[in-house]
């Protein structure tokens, strides 16, 4: 049951703390609703807040996110305070009694992919979707629309988009909660309404990274802007195509898998595009440090005003990006259609060629000199220095503190060597790989990379640890003496290669930018430890 706050009603609480704009009002059943974008998934009209109860819930309609619950809720899931905190801003006094609303499993980490029954079902569902969209009446109708949008046959069958058709008896398609993964116990009363995971009639849009399924998206032409698209409840946060960006190569960031497919058709051997599904996703950590792996990467948001704000982040987030906007048209794939007209000032391809050589050279990326080509690298400054502000009430320092808790979360290494192995196949012996500086400074620096946790005091009532920069000056290595621990670390990473590994109960993944970033955390007593396991278990010597 929500407590309500007798300081904050629920939709002034979660405009202090989020950009939200109320788009229209109804009362149901006597209880008064107030619609707006959803802070999590940016959907249109889709988030529903009740002042008078105290609740929230982006579960409306089958392409709601599902996020729910109450103010308490929201403060730990959005801003990032404790249970306990978040009482204490809410002026909550009975702390027992406040029972937290369970998210739903598929959303419980928005770092992470759904879960493996999420990604089995949308997998089979895809694999059917796409037969339809060829060998089906509605299939075809759908298929004329991407041929309309400009795109051809073979981008079509190689982005496997697919077609959801109605059922014999005209309803939509539905799965049980069950075979999507779903724990019915903890799901809400709206949810539960549905009966099962319901998808409209539609061309379906998968977002794929290597073999994990994180998204699929819906694409109703039929429909009026605004209810023209959504997402099969349980979808995460994805990057389309992020599989594309590639390192020292350039790389666009556009709106919609259209538009990125369409880029991708016509000057996919000038630069990689990738997608966020509206101005306001796409921005996990993950998919930042990604795209620095770009040379730089050209901003072609829509066209219009959500576009340029929605622009505005990554141009902070990205250090070398630069905003190409469509100019003439709405958005890239605007471009694509017109560009056969007589009256058509350019092509998409020369929109593309035209940025990339409009692109002043102080923001492409210098390479860092690589020993083995397998190994990506991203000559850019760590991001939790450079950290970009974030777009809601919330301070820059805290938003490092949850970047920290959220690497701490990925990459952590605990009990004896033998709880280190490969994720991989295990090489005979390490590789004398040479550690380079990648997401990090080159050399000589006049910072320490390391990043501390103090406290701070950060609303009337609470208080939490908040990241700050290691103040204390470097050696030759990079690394202050406190935290020279750090560049052995890395050393002895990199003649690992930069693996994958399992360690104990978690992991880290591939790559030096995952490396980097771990060394910046984590403190000089771990990181002992972790060099005397790693040590132990692959038999290396001193770094």
């Amino acid at each position: 049951m929500a407590i309500v706050s007798k300081l904050y009603d629920i939709t002034s609480l979660i405009e202090r703390y989020a950009s939200i704009q109320v788009v229209n009002k109804a009362v149901v059943r006597g209880i008064r609703e107030l619609h707006s974008n959803c802070p999590w998934c940016g959907g249109h009209d889709r988030f529903i807040s009740r002042p008078e109860t105290g609740q929230y819930t982006c579960a409306t309609r089958a392409s709601g996110c599902g996020r729910h619950g109450d103010g308490v809720n929201f403060l730990v899931e959005y801003v990032g305070m404790s249970v306990r905190e978040a009482m204490t801003e809410l002026g909550i006094d009975e702390f027992s009694a406040h029972k937290r609303a369970a998210p739903i499993p598929a959303k419980s980490s928005r770092e992470t992919p759904p879960n493996k029954n999420w990604q089995e079902s949308g997998l089979n569902l895809l694999g059917y979707a796409e037969k339809a969209l060829w060998n089906t009446s509605g299939g075809k109708e759908m298929l004329n629309y991407l041929r309309g949008r400009g795109l051809n046959d073979d981008t079509i069958k190689r982005k496997r988009f697919g077609y959801i058709p109605p059922r014999k008896d005209g309803n939509w398609y539905i799965g049980s909660f069950e075979d999507w993964g779903f724990d019915v116990a903890r799901l809400t009363p709206e949810v539960k309404a549905k009966k099962g995971v319901r998808i409209p009639p539609g061309i379906l849009i998968p977002w794929l990274s290597a073999d994990e399924l994180w998204r699929l998206s819906i694409k109703r032409p039929d429909q009026p802007k605004g209810k023209d698209s959504g997402q099969v409840l349980g979808s995460g946060e994805g990057l389309y195509n992020v599989d594309l960006v590639r390192y020292d190569q350039p790389a666009m960031l556009v709106e919609s898998e259209i538009c990125a497919c369409s880029v991708e058709q016509e000057a996919g051997d000038l630069i990689n595009c990738v997608a966020t599904g509206s101005v306001s996703r796409g921005r996990l950590l993950r998919w930042i440090a990604k795209l620095t792996l770009a040379s730089f990467v050209l901003q072609g948001y829509d066209e219009d005003e959500a576009g340029y704000e929605g622009a505005a982040y990554w141009l902070k987030a990205l250090k070398h990006s630069y905003r190409w906007s469509p100019t003439i048209a709405k958005d890239p794939n605007d471009i694509l259609r017109q560009q056969h007209n007589k009256a058509a000032r350019y092509t998409l391809r020369q929109w593309v060629e035209s940025g990339i050589a409009s692109v002043p050279q102080e923001l492409v990326a210098e390479a860092a000199p690589v020993a083995i080509k397998s190994v990506e690298v991203a000559p850019q400054e760590p991001p939790v220095i450079q950290s970009v502000e974030p777009d809601t009430p919330m301070d820059r320092e805290t938003e490092l503190l949850i970047t920290a808790n959220t690497v701490s979360q990925i990459i952590d290494i605990f009990g004896g060597p033998e709880n280190v192995k490969w994720t991989m196949r295990e090489p005979g012996a390490p590789l004398e790989i040479p550690y380079y500086p990648v997401t990090l400074s080159q050399l000589p620096r006049k910072i320490c990379p390391h990043v501390h946790l103090r406290e701070r005091r950060i609303s009337a009532n609470v208080i939490r640890p908040v990241a700050r920069q290691c103040p204390n000056r470097p050696l030759a290595c990079g690394w202050c003496e406190e935290h020279a621990t750090s560049h052995e670390l890395l050393c002895l990473l990199s003649k690992l290669a930069y693996p994958a590994l399992e360690l104990g109960a978690r992991g880290i993944e591939a790559g030096v930018a995952n490396a980097e970033w771990y060394a910046c955390l984590v403190s000089h007593k771990h990181a002992t430890e972790d060099i005397r396991r790693l040590k132990a278990r692959f038999s290396l010597a001193p770094a």
